[in-house]
């Protein structure tokens, strides 16, 4: 019974509902519409008599007497939609980028579970949300003390994923059937993804319950891993942030030519900035220590230079001496303790900027709060993904703005790239959103296997 309960495609889920929405039915004939603006009532019962009065598909935006995106709105937002007894909990957030991922995760829950119970499951659960706040809790918290080989991961396995994806998309792009040819140059087994996955995760969340189990299966299978990465991985929107971003950086670059030359004097500060910051990096020996394993390979070992130069650049084939060069400093680099040192010291500074940073964290989850939820409420309106000419039309925009940005900078005069590479990068990402699916779960994969060995070693 309890995975027909979750499985929101059963057609026996309306046999278990009907008692339930009856009685809701008879109740709503008693309830009287209330005003939007009605401040009488907290957040959570405006919410149910507006649901009750059938205004709530207008997605009432969330409102609060604080400034939007300040800390009090933030747990007042998270106040509405968790448990009463959890508030306290709540209140004792203190890291704005813990708090930011909060309100993101909150109403994700309010839109795909809090609001399953009473019409699609005939239940109050408020134990489940409860368990479901403190595991994130739990989980922000073990982040910020995993001594993760970073380096592993982001140096070494993520790259020969990416190397063996970009091969194999280039052999599958012939084939009809591009998909099929993929999984088979890959050894990919068809249906192992997602359900692997999520059968690690629901292993941090067992209690026993067949009912949770279920719908845990649901939700990450059906709903974040297939519908949810669908939309991520959309070509439409991939190819639209290359774009925006490639002419973000042309108008950039002719604006400051127009008010002044790029090496005129006011240029001096900028560049003292980025010498210093580099200075700091290179001397400060205990910066980025925590994402550093000690006895590790040398930095110029790693995948990530041979996937650039081979796979991405194709420097051997066509600026062989560059090649050379290149290998020949590796080499140099591997050989030589100090000069080792200073590219890991360099490669770590980089990576506690990326991932500690929370201002930049606190902004992502920020954007894609109100990217999601425009109204702090129900999710916004979908975008129309463009398709045929309109989207072949799209492609080719991306390709010339790229090739803007290449030569803008003379990176063909260095590297010997030609027009016709961007075009390939963009169809490898567009040819078919189900290998780059795949991709992403395997990356996804890889990063569970670093996070299961470190706590086997614990």
């Amino acid at each position: 019974m309890s995975a027909i309960l979750y499985n929101t495609s059963s057609s026996l889920v309306p046999k278990f509902q009907r008692h339930d929405l009856l009685k809701h039915s008879k109740e709503s004939s008693n309830v009287q519409p209330i005003s939007r603006s009605s401040t009488l009532l907290s957040p959570r019962d405006r919410d149910y008599h507006l649901q009750q009065a059938g205004e709530y598909s207008s997605n009432v935006p969330f409102h609060s007497n604080a400034i939007k995106n300040s800390t009090v709105y933030l747990k007042e937002l998270c106040c509405s939609i968790y448990p009463d007894k959890m508030n306290n909990e709540i209140w004792k957030i203190d890291n704005s980028a813990d708090l930011a991922c909060h309100a993101l995760f909150a109403l994700v829950l309010k839109n795909f579970i809090s609001s399953w119970y009473g019409t699609k499951i005939p239940t109050s659960d408020e134990q489940f949300l409860s368990q479901l706040f403190l595991t994130l809790q739990d989980a922000l918290l073990r982040i910020k003390t995993w001594k993760i080989d970073y380096e592993s991961l982001i140096a070494d396995d993520i790259p020969i994923l990416l190397s063996n994806h970009i091969r194999s998309m280039r052999k599958a792009m012939m084939n009809e059937n591009v998909l099929d040819r993929y999984c088979e140059l890959i050894n990919y087994p068809k249906d192992y993804y997602p359900m692997a996955i999520t059968h690690v995760i629901k292993r941090e969340l067992e209690n026993g319950s067949l009912l949770q189990a279920s719908f845990l299966d649901s939700f990450f299978d059906i709903l974040l891993f297939e519908k949810l990465t669908d939309k991520i991985i959309e070509p439409y929107y991939i190819i639209k942030a290359i774009s925006t971003i490639s002419r973000g950086i042309l108008s950039r670059h002719f604006a400051a030519k127009k008010r002044q030359n790029k090496w005129s004097i006011s240029a001096i500060p900028r560049f003292y900035r980025v010498l210093k910051k580099f200075v700091q990096n290179l001397l400060h020996l205990g910066r980025g220590d925590g994402f550093r394993v000690k006895n590790s390979l040398p930095l110029t070992y790693r995948y990530i230079f041979t996937f650039i130069s081979n796979d991405i650049l194709k420097l051997p084939a066509r600026r062989p001496y560059l090649c050379t060069v290149g290998k020949t400093l590796q080499l140099w680099g591997s050989k030589s303790k100090t000069l080792d040192g200073v590219f890991h010291r360099l490669f770590s500074g980089a990576l506690e900027d990326f991932l500690i940073n929370q201002h930049r964290m606190e902004k992502l989850f920020l954007s894609l709060r109100q990217m999601l939820f425009p109204n702090d409420n129900r999710l916004g309106p979908a975008t129309i993904i463009l398709t045929g000419e309109a989207f072949e039309k799209l492609k080719v925009e991306c390709s010339d703005s790229l090739w803007a940005v290449i030569k803008l900078y003379r990176i063909d005069l260095w590297l010997g790239l030609k027009k016709c590479d961007t075009k390939e990068w963009v169809d490898v990402l567009c040819k078919d959103k189900r290998c780059n699916k795949v991709l992403i779960f395997k990356m996804l994969d890889c990063t569970l296997a670093h996070l299961l060995t470190l706590d086997s070693t614990d």
